[in-house]
């Protein structure tokens, strides 16, 4: 399979503030990526959410070394967030990702070679982080409970590595990390054994998305 860009392996989104951010019914747009100030790529994404589950299409642009890359994913869920489906493709490489019966079953089709599959015991509600696919952590960010704040953890699957893991969540308050910050903004913390980043939204839509130590910048168009 094709090697991801950047390095991110298990990561995600939280919101909270004294109101509760909820992720919107439709939302639409495009996040450019930057490293150390260079353009990499843009990802074009369109959801859609309702009460019985919701659709995350996405289309993706990067140039790596002067050669052009694309790449489509698609996540599905069931109400109250439970995973349903998630594909990506670049070319005629394919990873296929279902849930059913407490099981997560994984189908990896190389361009060449033979297929592989494997199956994991997670929960229902482990979320979909796959690297570079940034606008996946829209929807993430509703899983977080408002009512109990604090630092929340989830089991996330991040189907380029194959790894099942966790991540925590934390909400900042507005002085936590820059500055700048409008009242209706949250900004949050994701933190894993490798990583930590940080997430600006509004209103339940991703703004801004930052991981410092790479010097990695995502910002909506």
């Amino acid at each position: 399979m094709t090697r991801p860009l950047l390095s991110l392996s298990v990561l995600a989104l939280a919101l909270g503030m004294a109101a509760q951010a909820q992720l919107p019914k439709h939302d639409s747009g495009t996040l450019v990526i930057q490293q150390h100030g260079k353009h990499l790529g843009q990802e074009h994404f369109q959801l859609r959410n309702n009460s019985g589950g919701g659709r995350l299409q996405v289309r993706l642009q990067y140039r790596v070394g002067g050669r052009r890359i694309r790449q489509r994913a698609a996540l599905q869920w069931f109400a109250g967030g439970r995973l349903r489906s998630y594909a990506w493709r670049q070319g005629a490489d394919r990873i296929t990702v279902g849930f059913a019966n407490k099981r997560l079953r994984a189908r990896y089709q190389p361009a060449h070679g033979q297929a592989q599959n494997f199956l994991f015991q997670l929960p229902p509600t482990t979320s979909i982080l796959d690297t570079n696919v940034y606008s996946l952590w829209e929807p993430l960010a509703d899983r977080y409970n408002w009512s109990k704040g604090g630092t929340q953890t989830f089991s996330v699957f991040v189907p380029h590595t194959g790894d099942p893991g966790q991540v925590r969540l934390t909400v900042l308050s507005a002085g936590s990390h820059g500055k700048g910050q409008k009242p209706a903004e949250e900004r949050l913390r994701a933190e894993t054994s490798q990583a930590t980043v940080y997430l600006l939204l509004q209103r339940g839509r991703l703004l801004r998305l930052s991981m410092p130590s790479a010097g990695l910048v995502v910002t909506r168009q």
